[in-house]
């Protein structure tokens, strides 16, 4: 699965944004013998999780970017880490809903267990 997105990657900018999450989720089904209505599920759920994180970098991202200048070094240091964590934190608790999907068969483990890295492909739109 992991070769065949790194190919999806490096054709994103010909696909457009929509084709290539289209084609990213379908082949990720594909990998999980996934059809029919859960195949739509999970493609929801993956699409919902996506955006959730976007959601939450843009967040970390304003957060840093509304520091104000007069701030220390330390203090600009620890709020950007605060910002961090925040967004970390989302970031697992989106994962976790759907590694509890996926469930424990083999191939869905072996995705669970690189879910984060398979995320990455997916927002990488």
């Amino acid at each position: 699965l992991f070769e065949h997105l790194g190919i999806f990657l490096e054709e994103r900018s010909t696909l457009g944004p929509a084709r290539y999450g289209t084609t990213v989720l379908r082949a990720t089904a594909e990998y999980l013998g996934l059809s029919g209505r859960e195949a739509e599920q999970f493609r929801d759920l993956s699409q919902g999780s996506a955006r959730e994180i976007e959601q939450a970098w843009r967040d970390r991202e304003a957060t840093i970017l509304a520091l104000p200048e007069w701030l220390s070094v330390e203090d600009r240091d620890r709020f950007e880490q605060e910002a961090q964590e925040r967004y970390g934190e989302s970031k697992r608790r989106t994962l976790a809903r759907l590694e509890q999907f996926l469930g424990p068969a083999p191939r869905r483990s072996r995705l669970s267990a690189r879910l984060e890295e398979w995320m990455d492909y997916l927002v990488a739109r």
